[in-house]
């Protein structure tokens, strides 16, 4: 089937929508903060720690941070996609079920993103 009718078809799915809608407004607060949370500046920022290396701590640029916000939106449109697909082909149910994961995703992400950023502000 298209994905048109499929996501029609999906969207009149109340039980469907709301883990979805659920999913988008997690995303979506996690790209505003984080958004309104990056500074550029000149100052390359600590972005890894490994124990394998000479130094332990790398940095780079501020715009490195930038790559989160598109990971975040990326997981959003990719896992959308994958929950309509098996809303065709396995049901409604286990479409729910990997919203459902899918948003507890979203929030391990959100405090990643959150101790990541915490190390990159210290540093400014």
């Amino acid at each position: 089937m298209k994905l048109q009718l499929i996501a029609k078809h999906a969207l009149k799915d109340r039980a469907f929508v709301i883990p979805l809608l659920g999913l988008l407004l997690a995303s979506l607060v996690i790209v505003i903060v984080f958004a309104t949370q990056i500074k550029p500046s000149q100052l390359n920022l600590p972005i890894r720690y490994t124990t394998f290396g000479v130094t332990h701590i790398y940095n780079d640029s501020w715009y490195y941070l930038l790559g989160f916000i598109l990971f975040i939106v990326a997981s959003f449109i990719i896992h959308s996609l994958i929950a309509l697909k098996l809303f065709s082909q396995k049901g409604p149910v286990i479409a729910r079920l990997f919203l459902t994961l899918s948003i507890m995703l979203v929030v391990i992400e959100y405090f990643f993103i959150i101790s990541v950023l915490g190390i990159a502000l210290l540093s400014q």
